[in-house]
């Protein structure tokens, strides 16, 4: 999950779901991990890219991925300084 902050898109991403090294990245840990987020934020495999251009996000996969909904709508500084996102 992206720590650092770089401003570059709204929303958030989980990398390398499910991959078999990483025992902590499976889909449940996803879905917690998404639960707070502020912005939209993406699981993604090692199969699927995420492509921004001009605003417009573009999911290309031959693998598998999910799509979580903010839920929360409270402007949390703190939650976009954890997945890396811009205000």
């Amino acid at each position: 999950m992206a720590t650092k902050r770089w401003g570059l898109v709204d929303f958030a991403m989980f990398p390398h779901l499910d991959h078999e090294d990483l025992p902590e990245n499976y889909m449940a840990d996803a879905e917690k991990w998404a639960a707070g987020m502020s912005v939209p934020a993406y699981a993604i495999d090692d199969q699927t890219a995420i492509k921004v251009v001009d605003g417009a996000v573009d999911v290309i996969s031959e693998g598998h991925w999910k799509l979580f909904h903010s839920l929360v709508t409270r402007g949390d500084a703190d939650s976009f300084a954890m997945c890396g996102l811009r205000r």
